[in-house]
């Protein structure tokens, strides 16, 4: 059972900050809700995230820009609260709410059809789900510009940078947090910071295509040399319960259950990753 609010705050804040190509907005609401000050909203809480539901136009539909379909759920994962991913939207399925019906936003799947985006949504859940900082871990603003927004997700025993680039070129981000060895926890990669951070541009991605491509956006995610990993498997299924410690709730059900693997990433130090999306 999900004891929880719905956050179509930031829903809203997600596709309309990669349409207007204006990360100020969802920044905005994601320092509003869970920054350090005294008057922010949801410190500590855990809101139900998502970039598409049964009452919503399916994100693979409203976005302007295709490409930045792996980047939403780069961000979801990566910011407070507990990612929600509606059936179907793993596979980057279209779906427009009409005006006098929601039938679009209601398919029968005769069979699951996976491709880049489902691996990469798998890669994204299977890092969140054993990362304290990432489940639990206090937000901050890092670097902030129209089309990037790197943000720190911390806790006392690891840290997570989570970079964004909406742009369709390279872009090269400077900060004193930059620094320091740490690990690509997508490729598992190590790589040395020294004060800035490179992130790779988009290359064009099309929805319905078996054999997607696109870039592993901008998700980077790094630890540091003293990390240490613990390797294991869980299946999840659609309509699993989800809670706090990174769980990810799949609404409703379609003929087969989509499997994740779940990777356990344990960390001895403070600064632990970064990942870009």
């Amino acid at each position: 059972m999900l004891h929880s609010c719905t956050n179509y705050e930031c829903y809203k804040g997600i596709y309309s900050s990669f349409n207007s190509m204006n990360m100020f907005e969802i920044a905005h609401s994601l320092q509003r809700q869970y920054g350090a000050e005294q008057w922010c909203l949801y410190r500590g809480k855990h809101l139900m995230n998502f970039v598409d539901n049964h009452d919503v136009t399916r994100i693979a539909t409203i976005l302007n820009n295709k490409n930045h379909l792996p980047l939403t759920y780069g961000l979801m994962m990566g910011m407070p609260g507990i990612p929600c991913i509606y059936y179907g939207s793993e596979w980057g399925e279209p779906g427009e709410k009409a005006p006098d019906n929601d039938y679009a936003l209601r398919p029968c799947f005769e069979k699951p059809k996976p491709n880049a985006l489902t691996e990469l949504i798998q890669k994204l859940i299977r890092i969140r789900q054993k990362s304290d900082a990432l489940c639990s871990g206090s937000y901050r603003n890092v670097v902030l510009t129209n089309h990037q927004l790197i943000f720190e997700r911390a806790t006392e025993s690891e840290k997570v940078l989570v970079a964004i680039n909406a742009s369709d070129t390279p872009y090269t981000a400077c900060h004193g947090d930059l620094t320091g060895s740490a690990r690509e926890l997508l490729s598992g990669d190590g790589i040395s910071l020294a004060g800035s951070l490179e992130t790779i541009m988009l290359e064009t991605w099309q929805p319905g295509n078996a054999g997607i491509q696109y870039p592993v956006p901008s998700t980077l995610v790094t630890a540091g040399d003293r990390d240490k990993r613990k390797w294991g498997h869980r299946q999840m299924q659609m309509g699993t319960p989800v809670n706090a410690n990174g769980d990810v709730h799949l609404l409703q059900k379609c003929t087969s259950p989509f499997a994740v693997t779940t990777c356990y990433f344990t960390s001895t130090f403070t600064i632990s990753a970064i990942y870009i999306v």
